[in-house]
């Protein structure tokens, strides 16, 4: 019995010693996030993004303030209205013109049948003729002169459309959206503060996924590639490492100095590659957790 004790207890020790074999590297999670700037400038009139708010993408998340443009588009409507009503419907001249050509074209063909008939000097019919010529020449000049009017009339109104559609994106830049699913980690102004075109509003950062970031020397290296499925562990109850499977998606081309928050005597002045790997969260992990890279 004495023997199969000690036997056991040195199995356990090995399978210990298995479970949590020397590391490949160290590292610590990182967020992955988004700085939210303004696309406006004005004052913030409401604002939803609270430290701890979770957020969808496309969610509006506050307003800022677009009375002076909002005064502006319906100046804009307002004129472009009037342009319109000035728009000529039917030309009055054209039509006089029309009638009295109408007249004229009935006149000849009774001045006609008279001079074939003998009872009227072809004369008459020239006249009638030269009369309605004149007429014709007459409605082509007034429709080309209303067609002038008609063009300057539209190129306003279309530079106006252009002016209410730059004004309208400046509307819609003026609502605060969320660029995608995360969380609030930090809120760096208040409702009824002014802010300007490109200052930060809030910081987002992503729940469902986490960057691992490791460095490797060179000779750990060359066991990772881009898109392999790796094993990092935590710290996690009574001195247990709870395990969580990532993907390797970032492999740097250039060596460094180890970083000052990971070196120890021993590697300080090892030149080392740093490494990117995405992880699953379940909701234990968080940004500044260090961990362990076991490949």
């Amino acid at each position: 019995m004495k023997h199969l004790s000690i036997i056991l207890t040195a199995t356990l020790l090995i399978s210990a010693c298995n479970q949590y074999s020397q590391p490949d590297g160290y590292g610590i999670f990182y967020n992955i996030e988004w700085t939210v700037s303004a696309d406006a400038d004005g004052k913030v009139t409401d604002l939803g993004a609270e430290e701890g708010t979770i957020l969808s993408s496309g969610e509006v998340v506050g307003h800022i303030d677009t009375t002076l443009l909002v005064l502006q588009r319906n100046n804009l409507i307002s004129q472009m209205a009037a342009l319109r009503a000035t728009l000529p419907k039917e030309a009055i001249q054209i039509e006089a013109y029309i009638s009295e050509k109408e007249a004229l074209v009935n006149e000849l063909e009774r001045v006609r049948n008279l001079v074939e008939s003998g009872s009227l000097d072809s004369k008459k019919m020239e006249q009638t003729r030269d009369k309605i010529s004149i007429l014709e020449s007459r409605i082509e000049a007034a429709r080309a002169q209303i067609k002038q009017q008609s063009a300057s009339v539209l190129a306003q109104i279309e530079l106006l459309v252009s002016q209410k559609h730059l004004i309208d994106e400046q509307i819609r830049r003026s609502t605060i959206y969320s660029p995608e699913d995360g969380i609030v980690v930090t809120k760096y102004l208040n409702e009824h503060e002014y802010v300007l075109t490109g200052r930060p509003i809030f910081k987002l950062a992503r729940t469902d996924k986490l960057v691992f970031k490791c460095w490797l020397d060179g000779a750990t290296l060359t066991k990772v590639n881009l898109g392999d499925s790796v094993t990092v562990m935590v710290d996690g109850p009574d001195g247990t490492l709870v395990e969580h499977q990532g993907i390797v998606s970032y492999i740097s081309e250039h060596s460094e100095y180890t970083p000052n928050h990971i070196q120890t005597r021993d590697n300080r002045t090892r030149l080392v590659y740093m490494v990117k790997i995405d992880v699953p969260n379940d909701g234990t992990l968080r940004a500044g957790l260090p961990a362990e890279l076991h490949l």
